[in-house]
């Protein structure tokens, strides 16, 4: 755009020094130049504030967003905490189902032994109460 300016006002001028009949026409091709002028500074400026409010609004957003991630990381790095710590106490758990099971399983023998003891002292009693022919 400051190109399209720049050559404009050039171009005027140089048509301006040629010849001294476009005078007359130069004085509405200046007054055109300068309003076409001052309507473009005002686009790019209009444009440049918008662009500057729409940079300081992103910022904002970006920071906003910033934020946000961390916030979030802060939960994952909780999260991760206390998966953790959930894991430890699993290994735990299992460890306490691993000992009552081993309870149980030498219980299980123990009430078979006897079982089976009583059996022996059963059969050793019939025996000793039967007649013996």
């Amino acid at each position: 755009m400051q190109f399209v300016v720049i050559f404009l006002i050039a171009f005027l001028a140089g048509a301006s020094a040629k010849d001294d009949s476009l005078s007359e026409s130069s004085a509405a091709l200046e007054k055109q130049c300068g309003s076409f002028c001052y309507t473009l500074l005002r686009t790019l400026s209009q444009s440049g504030d918008k662009a500057k409010k729409a940079a300081e609004e992103s910022a904002i957003t970006i920071r906003n967003q910033d934020n946000q991630i961390k916030e979030l990381e802060m939960k994952v790095a909780e999260l991760k905490a206390n998966l953790e710590l959930m894991k430890e106490k699993e290994i735990e758990y299992e460890a306490k189902i691993k000992s009552n099971d081993d309870l149980v399983v030498d219980v299980g023998l123990k009430l078979d032994s006897l079982t089976n003891k009583v059996a022996q002292i059963a059969d050793i009693k019939s025996n000793r109460t039967e007649p013996k022919v």
